[in-house]
């Protein structure tokens, strides 16, 4: 490793890192979907026990206007502080045209990720990073012909005996890597293409959303649930579970969700379990004039569940008029 610098707290890092996933969520101009591009994308990276595709263009696209109506001092503060990140770095989220993110449970977490539509200059984020007044070690890996660029917590470090690492290489010309030190070197090591085929495979069945995901899940998960008693045993037969997080334009959230398990019976036991579940939340709510809890309550009267074969579907609606009313009840709670 070459040590680079030493910079302190952890601002211009985490907007760099933030910006390279997240900036161009809300801001930009139209750009065009590439299927191909994701598809590739999520082969490039390791064998994961989750994996999340991001549609950067339709946020950018459908919610950006509706953002500025709503919040207009707030998309502003945002856009100038990405209009400086831009001008200091040389970045331009707005190219990004999506993200796919994949994360792997063992005895250290590894995360990956692969945004796509940027580039940078390594020397331009380089005196970025020196310029603020920050308490970061950033060093530089060179690994299978590539640099990475990783940065470490001092004070994290320091607290833990340990280094957190976070890292962030240019793949091509158009595409950024990034995750922990391991995630990134799982990606540069290649030959990931059937690594995820299942999770890839579930992603295809989800619907179009902003965000889509599909999981398995951890046998020690599942122990952890069967050894939770009789109300919870029939969640540990869950297997897989894939879906898709949206908003409308008007600014409502969807949630279509399949959690997938080894039979008809089981399903239908879930299906039970998990109706149950939420009548029990909705009895525990109920009666409480708090408007926080009311608007609970409400969410929960949206919630549907079905089973069909081996899964069993979960879907709920939650009108924008919803979040209005818990903003409303902080606002007015505030004001107390």
């Amino acid at each position: 490793m070459k040590q680079l610098n030493h910079v302190p707290h952890n601002r211009p890092i985490l907007i760099i890192l933030f910006t390279f996933i997240l900036a161009g969520l809300g801001y930009g101009n139209p750009v065009k979907k590439t299927a191909t591009l994701t598809t590739e994308s999520i082969a490039m990276l390791p064998a994961s026990d989750a994996i999340a595709v991001v549609d950067v263009a339709r946020l950018v696209n459908e919610l950006l206007p509706q953002f500025r109506v709503i919040a207009p001092k707030e998309a502003a503060k945002f856009e100038k502080e990405i209009t400086e990140f831009m001008g200091d770095t040389g970045i331009d989220p707005y190219k990004i045209k999506s993200a796919v993110i994949g994360l792997r449970m063992t005895d250290t977490t590894v995360v990956s990720a692969i945004v796509e539509g940027i580039t940078f200059d390594p020397n331009r984020i380089m005196a970025t990073i020196k310029a603020k007044d920050n308490k970061q070690e950033v060093k530089v890996v060179d690994y299978k012909g590539k640099q990475i660029f990783v940065v470490s917590s001092l004070k994290a470090a320091e607290k833990a005996g340990v280094s957190e690492e976070m890292a962030f290489t240019q793949l091509d010309s158009d595409r950024v890597a990034l995750g922990n030190l391991s995630g990134i070197k799982g990606i540069l090591d290649g030959s990931n293409d059937t690594a995820n085929t299942a999770l890839n495979s579930l992603l295809s069945q989800t619907n179009g959303g902003l965000l889509r995901f599909a999981a398995n899940i951890p046998e020690s998960a599942k122990k952890g649930l069967a050894d939770q008693g009789d109300m919870f045993a029939q969640f540990s037969t869950i297997k897989t579970v894939f879906g898709s997080l949206d908003l409308t334009r008007e600014l409502s959230f969807l949630l279509d969700a399949k959690l997938r398990t080894g039979s008809t019976d089981e399903a239908s036991k879930l299906q039970t379990g998990l109706a149950a579940l939420v009548g029990l939340g909705k009895m525990f709510l109920g009666g409480n004039n708090d408007p926080m809890m009311q608007g609970l309550t409400q969410i929960i009267d949206l919630i549907k569940i079905g089973a069909q074969n081996n899964d069993v579907s979960l879907s709920l609606t939650i009108p924008k008029t919803v979040f209005d009313q818990f903003a409303e009840a902080n606002k007015k709670k505030s004001e107390k």
